[in-house]
């Protein structure tokens, strides 16, 4: 492509390009020079042009009408909304190509939208700026402290990162506070939404639910039934998880202890999903106020045996 001081744009900018040994020797706003390949520049008109561009006014919508849905030149659209092929006129094309309303920039070529595209993209915005408005709305109630019910997505991203469950909060960033698990719960500390809540087993991973594992019957072996005994424990009559207990009875020479302890392995196999669930868990999980068992053993009461 033969040119010579012809209107181009590199990197969405205009510039001035001028051939020199099969490259392009551009001319940048503010003066700087660089050399580039033809195909890394979309060609705006032949020149001569200088980079003091002042886009006329012109007959967008109307020029849309006519092209509706066909596709043209950058040197056809500037010719229909601004009545003339100028550097001007041709950067103003590239310019509402670019903006991607009516026109888009398809190549070197620019496509008009049909009348249900537009329509369409319109509502696209509206539904995007009506969500920033509504953002912005909620977020100015929250740093005043008076959070409304249409708040509670806002809030529940902020929940979700103070459980650790996200990395990130649109809403502290908008609220100028750290993006962190501990800022998350200071704010809603603050706000009072949380009280006694405690994020700490979701955000480290912990299970909070028994295993939803069954549990197998007692195998058929020979054992001794001593459950007509009497049996003491420390558990109170409220515990779920009962480890031992004892009794003694007075013999010639002294006392028979006993000591009842729970057959756990009876029950769980070394290598079940029973056992491999426990051993993943390690131990019970107690909490200020609730326990996570580390096995559906853990929340049953069991007899024990001698």
């Amino acid at each position: 492509m033969a040119v010579k001081q012809a209107l181009v744009v590199y990197k969405g900018k205009p510039a001035l390009a001028e051939e020199k040994g099969g490259r392009l020797e551009l001319t940048l706003e503010g003066g700087a020079k660089l050399r580039v390949r033809p195909k890394d520049v979309l060609f705006l008109h032949p020149g001569p042009a200088s980079l003091g561009l002042k886009v006329p006014e012109g007959e967008e919508e109307a020029a849309w009408e006519l092209l509706e849905g066909q596709t043209v030149s950058l040197r056809e659209l500037a010719e229909l909304v601004y009545g003339a092929y100028t550097p001007e006129a041709a950067y103003g094309a590239f310019l509402l190509a670019q903006k991607g309303e009516r026109f888009v920039l398809e190549g070197e070529r620019v496509r008009a939208r049909t009348r249900e595209e537009l329509a369409a993209l319109l509502e696209a915005q509206r539904q995007k700026e009506a969500r920033e408005r509504t953002f912005r709305e909620g977020v100015e109630r929250l740093r005043r402290g008076t959070p409304e019910e249409e708040d509670r997505p806002l809030l529940a991203e902020v929940e979700a990162l103070a459980r650790g469950e996200r990395k990130e909060s649109p809403v502290l960033r908008a609220l100028g506070l750290p993006e962190t698990p501990e800022a998350a719960h200071a704010f809603l500390l603050r706000l009072g939404l949380w009280q006694r809540e405690n994020p700490h087993p979701r955000r480290l991973g912990l299970p909070l639910q028994p295993p939803d594992l069954p549990v197998p019957p007692l195998p058929e072996e020979d054992r001794v039934d001593l459950t007509h005994l009497p049996a003491f424990a420390i558990d109170d009559e409220g515990s779920q998880d009962p480890d031992d207990a004892v009794f003694a009875e007075r013999v010639e020479g002294g006392f028979r202890l006993f000591v009842h302890v729970a057959d756990v392995a009876a029950l769980v196999p070394p290598g079940s999903p029973l056992d491999q669930e426990a051993l993943r868990r390690g131990a019970n999980l107690y909490l200020p106020r609730a326990r996570c068992p580390c096995s559906p053993l853990g929340s049953r009461r069991h007899s024990a045996s001698a």
